[in-house]
């Protein structure tokens, strides 16, 4: 094997070990958040009927009171009586804010400081 051989195989085994322990940060970091989310409230486990080993989490009434209470989950249920422009307008409109909403919600929910 030449050393240029070598070297690249050395550069494909660290970045297969990084990726590897990328992988499992990130499944930890996952389980993590999920069980703060269980903790506080926003969502509840269910273990699987099915197999023993899983569970389902589904979000609690906290959570659809929330997303219920929400302007523009109003704005978005008056639209229905909207032209198709002005439907396809609010909806967009909607769903930006919901996602701005929703990562803010999670930042919060995590105790993650926003400003």
């Amino acid at each position: 094997m030449s050393s240029r051989s070598i070297a690249a195989f050395s550069i494909e085994t660290e970045l297969s070990r990084q990726r590897a322990d990328l992988s499992i940060w990130f499944r930890n970091a996952t389980i993590s958040f999920m069980e703060g989310l269980v903790e506080k409230g926003y969502l509840e486990r269910t273990p699987s009927p099915s197999d023993g080993r899983s569970s389902r989490l589904d979000v609690t009434p906290k959570v659809v009171g929330i997303l219920t209470d929400d302007p523009f989950h109003q704005l978005t249920r008056a639209a229905d009586s909207f032209s198709a422009t002005a439907q396809h307008t609010v909806e967009g409109i909607a769903q930006g804010y919901m996602i701005v909403m929703g990562a803010s919600v999670l930042l919060v929910v995590a105790g993650t400081k926003t400003e």
